[in-house]
């Protein structure tokens, strides 16, 4: 068994992620995972824009403008287990193809 922190890749940026995700939350988050944030110039809806490895992320975590996860986006994500969402429903971007994966899904709003 590995003692490595599960890779979060997170898909907000720019004045999102200020606002979003105070320094003490991302603090926290650091104790139990290594995140990796997309550049202010990615779009998080295009994966092509996103210059991050992608091999090892175990969690995608985002809100509005999500990607749509398909095969395609899924097999570069070989490791991903969860996909976190931090906004209202899921259908617009979440495909069979996530479950039939085994890939869990979560989202919340407040």
């Amino acid at each position: 068994m590995s003692d490595a922190k599960p890779t979060v890749l997170c898909l907000v940026n720019g004045i999102l992620r200020e606002q979003l995700f105070h320094p003490a939350t991302v603090a926290r988050i650091e104790t139990v995972a290594s995140i990796r944030w997309l550049s202010d110039d990615a779009s998080s809806r295009n994966p092509d824009t996103w210059r991050v490895e992608r091999k090892d992320v175990s969690v995608v975590l985002g809100t509005w403008g999500m990607p749509n996860f398909d095969n395609i986006l899924l097999d570069t994500l070989p490791g991903l287990r969860l996909i976190a969402h931090g906004a209202g429903t899921v259908k617009g971007f979440v495909t069979p193809e996530v479950f039939a994966r085994g890939i869990r899904v979560t989202h919340g709003a407040v």
